[in-house]
């Protein structure tokens, strides 16, 4: 029992030291993630990019990799939709794009697009750190910035537009109380201005011809004076 208990546990250990030592996941290059407008073009670039971004700094402190290949690297993020810069392991790269995953914190693979889908290709094997070599990959992804970049503008115009027609509206349309309560007194006013002439007309013209009945009464009593 005893030897048959020390052969299980051996290998448990070393399914689990199998597994560490094949995972790619590296949580100091997700501290060194920065979003960038564009990847370097040459070699000089890349140099001058990598010295600013110091990955030597962490090379010798950080447990992911052995310190000769955490290296510089500017490449797709995961959604192909942004340009990232990072400190990481560096890999071969078998047949498609190069991308930072950021949920899995690795340079690996992006497999939404083949070498040979893009133009010009990419070769068919190339280690991560060569990447911007390759134009095709990041062509892609500049086109979708730019598509996104073009439309924004044209979404915030729209918004614009509406806010100024609505407040045109408002401006035009008056509805604070103040207003409703001029035209309820005005209303009101002119409606007693109606009745009050009205009345007056009434009365004006109900005197006028009850003077005309008694005058006319009082022709006819006249001769032989025996009216009451």
């Amino acid at each position: 029992m005893g030897y048959k208990a020390t052969i299980t546990v051996s290998f448990i250990i070393w399914a689990e030291c199998t597994m560490i030592s094949d995972s790619k996941y590296c949580v100091w290059s997700n501290h060194t993630l920065d979003v960038v407008n564009s990847c370097p073009k040459t070699r000089s670039e890349v140099a001058k990019r990598a010295t600013l971004k110091n990955c030597t700094s962490l090379a010798e402190i950080q447990n992911c990799s052995a310190p000769d290949i955490f290296k510089y690297h500017c490449v797709m993020n995961e959604f192909q939709n942004a340009f990232v810069e990072v400190c990481a392991p560096s890999f071969y790269i078998f047949g498609f794009c190069t991308e930072y995953n950021t949920y899995g914190a690795v340079i690996q693979p992006h497999y939404r697009l083949k070498c040979s889908n893009v133009d010009p290709p990419c070769a068919a094997r190339y280690i991560s750190t060569d990447a911007y070599l390759y134009t095709g990959c990041y062509d892609l992804v500049k086109n979708h910035i730019f598509e996104k970049s073009t439309k924004v503008p044209s979404q915030l115009d729209n918004l614009n537009n509406t806010s100024k027609s609505l407040e045109k509206n408002k401006r035009l349309e008056p509805n604070d109380s103040a207003y409703v309560i001029r035209i309820g007194v005005i209303s009101v006013v002119s409606i007693a201005v109606v009745i009050f002439v009205g009345t007056c007309l009434f009365v004006r013209l109900y005197a006028r011809t009850s003077s005309r009945g008694l005058s006319q009464k009082y022709e006819k009593c006249k001769p032989d004076a025996t009216c009451p």
